[in-house]
């Protein structure tokens, strides 16, 4: 049985966010290598950035990551999560879209 769940369970699409952002899901399946969380500015959707490193142990509905927006322009902001394989599979990706808020 395949063991694969790839979900971003908070923040929720639609979110408006600032500041330092906890990332929380679930970020599993068999044989996994490693998850990586990436963010692209809506009207730039082939501009991906990482959100910190690479993360070699998988997560059950905790803390994948925390964004710091602090730098971003105002603006929706989508939000990807991707499982890999021991083979470099990728699994299918969870990604929400939301909205970053200016630092002030």
């Amino acid at each position: 049985e395949q063991l694969l769940q790839t979900r971003i369970e908070q923040p929720t699409s639609g979110a408006r966010l600032s500041g330092s952002v906890e990332i929380v899901g679930t970020a599993t399946r068999t044989d996994f290598q490693f998850y990586k969380l990436e963010y692209a500015a809506a009207g730039s959707p082939d501009a991906w950035h990482a959100i910190g490193e690479m993360v070699h142990q998988p997560v059950e509905h905790g803390q994948l990551a925390v964004w710091s927006t602090g730098g971003l322009s105002p603006g929706d902001y989508r939000l990807r999560l991707t499982v890999v394989d021991i083979t470099g599979n990728y699994g299918p990706q969870d990604e929400i879209t939301v909205e970053v808020l200016g630092s002030g």
